[in-house]
């Protein structure tokens, strides 16, 4: 009897041993896991999470016609804003100046707006001018420049607008600082130009 009793009380006392030690291992992995887990809270905390940055609005080539670019902006809502673009270029073929149109709404005087871009150099009292066909030319001052050239705004009558319709060629004028007594003619080619013109959307009022 005395044996048996001893041996229960043995496998109570291992069982009892067994548990705490169980227990032990038990708590210290969750310890364990708690200042992992805090560690990673307090590393998150320390590191910068991007919310991002606002995208630009992607400026693409929708279409061409002739010389004319027909360029929009996409990414904005409602309906894509587009303009004209052409390059004009010097007897060498190099890109000079830049012309970029677009509509108006309608009711205005002006059907249509535009920006010529000339570059850093140019002798910006006497402006730049616009002939077509060798009609008396229409002369636009500059507005600002900015470290990549400067730039007139334009605007454009239908009258204006039909004559580049019809027309067969276009020159348009600066003058260099360098020389100004001299002039430089930079031909704006017509190639396209109505079909290119009619693919603008006109702004709503």
């Amino acid at each position: 009897m005395k044996t048996i009793f001893t041996h229960f009380a043995a496998l109570t006392f291992a069982a009892a041993i067994s548990t705490q030690a169980f227990a032990q291992e038990t708590t210290t992995d969750e310890a364990a896991e708690a200042e992992a887990a805090a560690t990673a809270q307090e590393a998150a905390t320390a590191e910068s999470f991007p919310t991002g940055t606002p995208v630009a609005p992607e400026v693409y080539s929708r279409e061409k016609h002739g010389d004319w670019d027909v360029r929009c902006v996409r990414g904005t809502e409602g309906e894509e804003p587009c303009q004209l673009n052409i390059t004009l270029l010097n007897q060498e073929g190099g890109p000079v100046a830049e012309v970029t149109m677009f509509r108006l709404p309608e009711g205005r005087q002006a059907v249509a707006g535009g920006l010529i871009s000339v570059p850093l150099g140019t002798h910006l009292p006497d402006g730049v001018r616009i002939s077509v066909d060798g009609s008396n030319p229409l002369g636009f001052q500059f507005t600002t420049c900015d470290p990549q050239g400067c730039f007139a705004r334009v605007g454009f009558t239908q009258e204006v607008i039909n004559r580049l319709k019809n027309g067969a060629d276009a020159v348009v004028t600066i003058v260099p600082a360098a020389a100004p007594d001299q002039r430089l003619d930079l031909p704006m080619s017509l190639t396209g130009f109505t079909a290119a013109f009619t693919a603008l959307p006109v702004p709503a009022q």
